[in-house]
């Protein structure tokens, strides 16, 4: 699963650093990258659960969104959908 996210408050490498590690709190193998200049995020995951008991949690575009959205920087996050905001 890939998507983006637009973060305009993202705006130094902390920033970046702060929502690779929000995101790899719930995926630790996704692949997260960023352009500051247009404010924007790819997460790349291929993880559609973690852990092989049964009670394993699932985690999809919309907790690895909400994951950002728990920093500070991420209350405006906004997920794209080829390029235009949904």
């Amino acid at each position: 699963m890939n998507f983006e996210l637009t973060l305009p408050a993202m705006t130094c490498g902390h920033c970046v650093k702060t929502v690779t590690t929000a995101v790899q709190k719930l995926d630790a193998q996704a692949s997260v990258s960023a352009d500051l200049a247009t404010h924007r995020v790819r997460v790349e995951t291929t993880a559609a659960t973690q852990g092989d008991d049964p009670g394993s949690v699932r985690h999809d575009r919309r907790s690895l969104t909400e994951s950002v959205r728990s920093e500070k920087l991420g209350e405006g996050a906004q997920e794209l959908d080829g390029g235009h905001r949904i």
